[in-house]
Formats: C-alpha cells, sequence, structure tokens
C-alpha cells in the first residue's frame, strides 16, 4: 500500500504552511487536514472523483488521508498550503479525524449557494493570512501561533462540517444536519472506515455501534445522502485507489485488499464513483514527482499575503443584516459593552 507522505511541523507545534506553486504532483494522502488558499493564479486538485478548481482569495479542503494531487495549475501560482495535524485536537473533539470538512465551489451551484459558501469561509483566509504571517516573523510567539491555530480548528468544526452526496457527487454546501445526528454518523463512519476490509453488516454495524438496523439504514440515508451499502463501497473503493497505488499489486488482490466480495463486484462499485474501470484507471498515468514552477519571490509572496491581511472582510448585504439583527436584539448595557471591546480591538 502508498504509504503516506511526511509532513514536517513549524517548531514543535501540530501544523506546518509555506508558500507554493506546485505545477502538478503524483497521488498521494498524509495523516494530516491540508488547506491551500490561493493568494494569485489558480489550482486544480484532484480529489478522490472530483476535480476543484480554485482562484485567487479562494480555498480547498482535502481531507486526512484523501488519496489527491494537483494536476494543472497557472504559472503565477502562489498559495499557503498548510498542513494541520488534527490528532492534537482529538481530546477536544474526540470525533475530529472522521469528520468532513468542505469549502470548495461546485460549478453547478448557483450564485446564491456560492456567495452563502464565501460568507462562512471569509473569516477563514484572514486566519490563515494572520498565521502564515506570525509563523514568518522571527520572533513569533509560540503561545500566540498555538491559539490562532486552535481559532481555525474551533471554527472548522463550527462552520464547515459537512457530508452529503447527491447522484454520487459531494456537495460542499447542503442543509445542515444536527450536530448530533453527525456526531451519531461519525461513530458508524469511523467503524465502517476502521473495518472496511471485513465483512459488513447492517447487523454487524449495529452491534458495534449500539444502534438498531433500521436506525442506522435512515440515518445514513438522511445525513450522508448514500444508502448504507452506498457509504460502504464509498469507502472500500477510496481505499482500492490508494492500494492501486501499488504497482506491484495485481487488481484481484487489490479488490481482496479493499473488503469487496469479488473482482467483478469491485468492478463494478468502482466504475459507479470513477466512471471507468480499475483496468482503465491504472493505465492512466501521473508524474512520479512533484514539480513547481519557477522559484517563489519571497518577498513577492510578503507583499501579496501583507496586503490581504491589511484589506478588511467585505461585509455582504446579507451579512451586515445578520449583524443587524443581532445588534437589534442587545440591551443597552450589552450594546456599550460590545462597543468597547470594538474600540480596544481597534
Amino acid at each position: 500500500m502508498l504509504l503516506p507522505e511526511h509532513v514536517d511541523r513549524y517548531r514543535n507545534l501540530p501544523f506546518n504552511m509555506e508558500f507554493t506553486n506546485i505545477k502538478e504532483e503524483p497521488p498521494h494522502y498524509h495523516r494530516e487536514l491540508e488547506i491551500a488558499f490561493v493568494l494569485r493564479g489558480w489550482v486544480t486538485y484532484k480529489m478522490f472523483t472530483q476535480f476543484y478548481t480554485a482562484t485567487r482569495g479562494q480555498m480547498i479542503i482535502v481531507e486526512t488521508e484523501d488519496l489527491h494531487y494537483i494536476c494543472d495549475s497557472s504559472e503565477d501560482l502562489i498559495m499557503i498550503t498548510t498542513h494541520i495535524d488534527l490528532e492534537h485536537f482529538g481530546d477536544r473533539y474526540p470525533d475530529i479525524d472522521y469528520m468532513v470538512f468542505a469549502c470548495e465551489y461546485d460549478e453547478d451551484d448557483d450564485e446564491e449557494t456560492r456567495q452563502r459558501l464565501e460568507n462562512k469561509v471569509a473569516v477563514f483566509k484572514t486566519y490563515l493570512s494572520e498565521l502564515m504571517h506570525m509563523t514568518l516573523a522571527d520572533n513569533a510567539d509560540d503561545s500566540l501561533v498555538s491559539d490562532k491555530l486552535d481559532t481555525i480548528i474551533a471554527a472548522m468544526v463550527e462552520h464547515l462540517q459537512g457530508f452529503h452526496f447527491d447522484n454520487n457527487v459531494f456537495k460542499t454546501f447542503h442543509d445542515p444536519a444536527s450536530r448530533n445526528n453527525l456526531q451519531k454518523l461519525y461513530g458508524i463512519y469511523k467503524y465502517i472506515y476502521t473495518h472496511y476490509s471485513d465483512k459488513l453488516t447492517l447487523e454487524s454495524v449495529a452491534k458495534a455501534t449500539g444502534f438498531s438496523p433500521f436506525y442506522i439504514s435512515h440515518l445514513v440515508k438522511d445525513v450522508s445522502g448514500l444508502t448504507f451499502q452506498e457509504l460502504i463501497n464509498y469507502t472500500r473503493v477510496e481505499f482500492a485507489e490508494i492500494w492501486m497505488q501499488d504497482e506491484s499489486l495485481s487488481l484481484t488482490q487489490v479488490s481482496e485488499f479493499s473488503g469487496f466480495s469479488s473482482p467483478s463486484y469491485f468492478n463494478k462499485c468502482f466504475k459507479v464513483w470513477h466512471g471507468i474501470t480499475p483496468a482503465e484507471y491504472k493505465k492512466q498515468t501521473r508524474p512520479k514527482e512533484r514539480v513547481c514552477h519557477s522559484e517563489l519571490n519571497q518577498a513577492e509572496c510578503l507583499a501579496i499575503l501583507r496586503e490581504y491581511i491589511q484589506n478588511p472582510i467585505d461585509l455582504t448585504s446579507s451579512r451586515r443584516s445578520e449583524l443587524n439583527d443581532i445588534i437589534k436584539g442587545l440591551d443597552g448595557e450589552s450594546l456599550q459593552l460590545l462597543l468597547q471591546v470594538a474600540r480596544r480591538l481597534k
């Protein structure tokens, strides 16, 4: 099986970030969550079965252990690539390794949906820019850096969780499930994810998780948009894609290692998600090494970063309306306190 790619750490903290301008790279995965924030140009990622393109001011999130790669980008690309070790936050967020975070646009999204998503992720772009700026300082205070990282994680958990498919296509912006139902789904998915190569049935998963088969069937469908069996097949196809990166393995071995009952069923499930058979997939070649555009100019990167940090977040009319509603609900004493805090922050 393809081994996870090693990611360095910033000092002794559970993350790393750097300016990058990758042109293309081979499929890979790592134990850390990856966030790509484009400062200039554009980049296209392939994650599982979907392609995502981000332009200036947009972000892409790659889940832990998800196979992915950059397949194309503009020559003028500059982005901040951040890797975060989510295990460090497991005590505070027990399900964080199995949470699904998303902020990417879907080409079928309408303008209203795109704007709502932009409103949700606007603050993260500022957080990431500020964190990057802090790490570049020679006298960076590790405690302040750590606090900023904690803020990013807390905001992601609160605002960017999503786990929903429509016709086998992942939808970034969907009416969110209740926090309680998401936590239950994470528990079920964790068991499937860690036992994908075993024989899995509704009854066996129900016994392991403490829910009834009927409840699991309806919960999985309502929250994820997939049937119970589709969720299992989705997970197995994900692992099969990783196993297939090992050129020494036959497709029959990949099928067996991924938990499929037969090679023919493996072929069927793989084609449902990828649109091609495993054999056709293996014929597609990817570069063996990571290739970047011309060497990045550090001064140029810093100038773009400072420009972004200095620019205030543009509040859309919908966000102004939300703030007005909040302010209207405050009593005189609370409003005075809010104004005092705002003046100090300014």
